[in-house]
C-alpha cells in the first residue's frame, strides 16, 4: 500500500475485506494527507483515526472549488487559484518583518502587519499577475456583485464572525454549494478560500497532538502559516477590499465598524479555532514544564527557550492594531490566546508560591525572559497576595494593590503620543478593534439597526 496514492487507496479498498482493512490504517491516511497538503512532519506517536476524515474533507474542499460558478472566472482560472492557495499553505516562501525605526518595529510578521496595515497594499511582484487579474474581473462585475450580496453576509465577513447556521464541517458538497450560491459569488468565494485553510488547520492541530516536541513544532507550524497568510492575503486582497467597499456603501465608515477586514484576519481566526483551541491545554502544560526545567536546571537555556516563541505566536493571535504598540506596557489589557497562557501560568505560580515561599527576584529573571511585562507584573502581585496572606505581611499586601504606571509604561505612552497613537481606549473602541471578539451576528445587526435609527432621528 505504500506506493498507492490517496485516490487509488479509496478505489482498491472495496476489493475485499483484507484490502479494506489495509487501506483504512490511520498511518496510511496521515502519510497521504501530508504528501498532498504539507511538506514534512515530525511525529513519533501513533496516528489518529481522524486522518481518514481529514483526507476526505480535503477532497470535498477541492470539489467545492470545482463547483464554483464560472460566470466571472473560468474553470481554468479557478483551478489555478485553488492550486496556488493549497501550494502556498503547503510550502510558503519565507517572509520577514520590514526593518523599521522606533515604535513601529515589530519582532514578528503578524505584529508588523498589525502595526503597519498599509503595507498589505504594497505590490507583491510574485502575485501581481494573479491579484491584478482578480481585481480586474471583480471591478468589471462590481455592480452585479453588489446587488447579489446579502447584507447579513457583508456584516458577517466585515465583523469576522460566523452566521449561526454556517456549518463548520465539510459535508455534502452538492448540498453546501446549492445553499452557499444563494449568498452571491463574492461571499461564496470567501467560503471557498476558508474551506481548504480550515482543513489544513485541523490537520496541523492533529499533527501537534501526535508530536513528540509540541512546542517547537507549534512554533514552526505557526511561522510557516504566517508566511502563507501574508501571501494569501495579497492574492485575495481585491476580494476583501470589494467587500469592505460594499459594507461602507450600506453602513458608512463610522457606523460602529471595526477596521477593514482582510484575509489575514480571517486566517488568524481559523487558526485560533482549529489549531490553538484543540492544542491550548497541551501548550500550557509544555510551557510550564519548560519554565520549571529552566528554573531548576540551567538558566543559560533561557535565551533558547521555545516558550519565548510560543509567547510571540500567541501575541500574534491576541493583539490588534491598537494594543500592538503597548505590548510591553505592564498594564496592558490581555485577551485571547495569550490571556489563556497568562492565566494558566498565574494559576501555576499561585500554587507554587503557596507550597514553596521564597524570594520573587529569582522567579522574576525567568519570567521576564519569557513573558511580557503585564504577566510579570501580575505574577509579582500574585506573589504578594499569596505570601502576604500566608504570613500576614502587610507590606506585600499593600504592594499588591498598586496599579500605578511605572517609568517604562510612561515612556511607551509618550512615544505613542508622539506618533499620534491614542493611549486612552474605551471599551467600545477596544471591542471593535479586538481580534478575539465573539459577537453574535444577530447582536451586530441589532446594533447597526439601532445606530441608523438614532442617526435618522
Amino acid at each position: 500500500m505504500t506506493n498507492l496514492s490517496l485516490s487509488e487507496l479509496l478505489e482498491v479498498r472495496i476489493v475485499n475485506k483484507r484490502f479494506y482493512n489495509a487501506c483504512n490504517l490511520p498511518d496510511v491516511y496521515r502519510r497521504e494527507f501530508i504528501a498532498l497538503w504539507m511538506t514534512s512532519s515530525n511525529t513519533l506517536r501513533q496516528a489518529s483515526i481522524n486522518w481518514k476524515s481529514l483526507c476526505l474533507a480535503g477532497i470535498r474542499a477541492k470539489l467545492y472549488w470545482q463547483n464554483l460558478s464560472d460566470e466571472i472566472f473560468t474553470r481554468q482560472e479557478l483551478r489555478i487559484l485553488y492550486d496556488e492557495l493549497v501550494s502556498t499553505l503547503a510550502s510558503p516562501s519565507p517572509i520577514f518583518p520590514a526593518l523599521r525605526r522606533d515604535i513601529f518595529s515589530m519582532p514578528t510578521l503578524i505584529q508588523d502587519l498589525l502595526a503597519n496595515p498599509d503595507d498589505q497594499y504594497l505590490t507583491d511582484y510574485e502575485l501581481e499577475q494573479y491579484s491584478d487579474s482578480v481585481a480586474n474581473y471583480l471591478e468589471e462585475y462590481s455592480e452585479e456583485l453588489y446587488y447579489q450580496t446579502p447584507t447579513n453576509n457583508l456584516v458577517s465577513v466585515r465583523w469576522n464572525t460566523r452566521k449561526t447556521h454556517e456549518r463548520d464541517s465539510i459535508g455534502s458538497v452538492s448540498t453546501q454549494c446549492s445553499d452557499d450560491f444563494g449568498d452571491g459569488f463574492l461571499i461564496t468565494l470567501v467560503k471557498a478560500i476558508k474551506k481548504p485553510v480550515r482543513v489544513f488547520c485541523k490537520a496541523t492541530s492533529q499533527l501537534l497532538l501526535e508530536s513528540s516536541s509540541p512546542l517547537q513544532n507549534y512554533s514552526n507550524a505557526w511561522e510557516s502559516y504566517t508566511f502563507a497568510a501574508k501571501k494569501i492575503n495579497s492574492l485575495f486582497l481585491p476580494v476583501t477590499e470589494l467587500i469592505n467597499d460594499f459594507y461602507e456603501i450600506k453602513f458608512g465608515t463610522e457606523a460602529l465598524a471595526p477596521p477593514r477586514i482582510n484575509m489575514l484576519k480571517i486566517l488568524l481566526r481559523l487558526w485560533r479555532k482549529n489549531v490553538f483551541e484543540p492544542c491550548k491545554t497541551l501548550i500550557l502544560e509544555e510551557v510550564i514544564k519548560e519554565v520549571n526545567q529552566i528554573k531548576e536546571n540551567n538558566m543559560a537555556n533561557l535565551y533558547w527557550a521555545e516558550s519565548r516563541r510560543i509567547v510571540e505566536s500567541l501575541l500574534d493571535l491576541s493583539l490588534n492594531e491598537l494594543s500592538v504598540f503597548f505590548k510591553q506596557h505592564s498594564l496592558l489589557k490581555l485577551e485571547g490566546p495569550y490571556f489563556f497562557l497568562h492565566s494558566g501560568i498565574l494559576d501555576h505560580l499561585k500554587k507554587y508560591y503557596n507550597n514553596f515561599p521564597g524570594v520573587f527576584e529569582t522567579e522574576q529573571e525567568v519570567l521576564s525572559g519569557i513573558f511580557i511585562p503585564a504577566t510579570v507584573r501580575e505574577a509579582r502581585r500574585t506573589y504578594c497576595i499569596t505570601i502576604g496572606t500566608k504570613f500576614q505581611d502587610h507590606i506585600l499586601l499593600n504592594e499588591s494593590l498598586n496599579q500605578d504606571k511605572n517609568d517604562e509604561d510612561l515612556m511607551i505612552e509618550w512615544s505613542a503620543q508622539n506618533y499620534g497613537i491614542p493611549t486612552d481606549h474605551n471599551s467600545e473602541i477596544l471591542s471593535r478593534f479586538s481580534q478575539c471578539r465573539d459577537h453574535k451576528l444577530s447582536d451586530i445587526l441589532n446594533q447597526l439597526h439601532n445606530y441608523h435609527e438614532y442617526i435618522d432621528i
